[in-house]
This record gives structure tokens, C-alpha cells and sequence, in this order.
């Protein structure tokens, strides 16, 4: 048997292909598994904090069904406290969630643009944005609205009252 000439043999090609193939489909799998882990990392540190930033502590533990688990992509409410780059929201189940911003997010009031003087306590916000490790929103859009329906704001208390 000639070793110069093995590259030409159709039994060395199809191992080639065989062996390139399978680290080929070892690397995808490879991918897919770190995919997965840096996933289920972060489900799980965001499940840390869940209870603690969005629920708040519970006074009574037979409620055992979350019926009143909030969206963690966003906030509604009254802002309680700035303190810029975060600012802290009330929302109507008296839970208050943190709003990180930062210099992408985007501040509107109605059509018009506005900005983070305009944040200010008892103002009412709607956030839209993305929770990060801790539970915190990292806010994309912060858009300012009057108060709902019902509520007019006492500025000498700073507390809803009802019409």
C-alpha cells in the first residue's frame, strides 16, 4: 500500500467527513448546553429576588395561588422616590418596584418628549423595560401620565384621595 496516496482513498474521505461531522455536532450541542445554562443562571437569580422586589413580604401565607404576582416587565403606579439613576414606583397593589434608568431610556409624556427632571414623587408613571438579576427594572420607555381616574392627588399630604 502507497501512504502517498491515502487522501485519495474513498474509505479516508468518508472517516474525514465522519470525524468532521461529529465535531461538528459535538460543538452545536456544546452551544446549545452553555445556551441553556446561562438561562436557567439567570431564571434562577431573578427567582431570588422575585418575592423580595415585586411581592413584597407577605402578611398571610394562605394565599398560596399568585393572584396577584405582577408583570416583571414594567411598572404602573405613582413614583414614591427619586433618586436618579432609580426611582421607586407604587403600583395599584401598594407593591413598590425599583426603575433603573439609564442614558437609552426614553421619556415621554403624551406625544412629547421629557426627561428625568420631569420624574418627580407623586408623579404618575407607566415603565415599560426588562427585570436584571436582582429584580430591578432596567427601563427602555418611562412614559408620564395624569393620575387615574378617581385619584387627585393631595400635594400638601402626598397622598391619593378619592373624588
Amino acid at each position: 500500500m502507497d501512504l502517498s496516496k491515502i487522501h485519495e482513498s474513498k474509505a479516508v474521505r468518508r472517516i474525514v467527513i465522519g470525524l468532521g461531522s461529529l465535531v461538528l455536532v459535538i460543538i452545536v450541542f456544546q452551544a446549545g448546553e452553555f445556551v441553556g445554562y446561562r438561562k436557567a443562571e439567570y431564571a434562577n437569580k431573578f427567582g431570588d429576588s422575585f418575592q423580595r422586589n415585586f411581592i413584597g413580604v407577605r402578611r398571610s401565607s394562605s394565599n398560596v395561588l399568585f393572584t396577584d404576582m405582577p408583570g416583571g416587565h414594567g411598572a404602573i403606579g405613582k413614583v414614591v422616590s427619586v433618586s436618579l439613576p432609580t426611582f421607586v414606583v407604587e403600583g395599584p397593589d401598594n407593591i413598590e418596584k425599583i426603575v433603573m434608568i439609564d442614558d437609552d431610556t426614553v421619556f415621554r409624556s403624551f406625544r412629547n418628549e421629557a426627561s428625568t427632571t420631569d420624574i418627580a414623587p407623586d408623579q404618575y408613571v407607566v415603565v415599560l423595560g426588562n427585570p436584571d438579576d436582582d429584580g430591578k427594572i432596567d427601563a427602555k420607555l418611562v412614559r408620564l401620565v395624569p393620575p387615574p381616574q378617581g385619584v387627585s392627588t393631595s400635594y400638601a399630604t402626598g397622598t391619593p384621595q378619592s373624588n
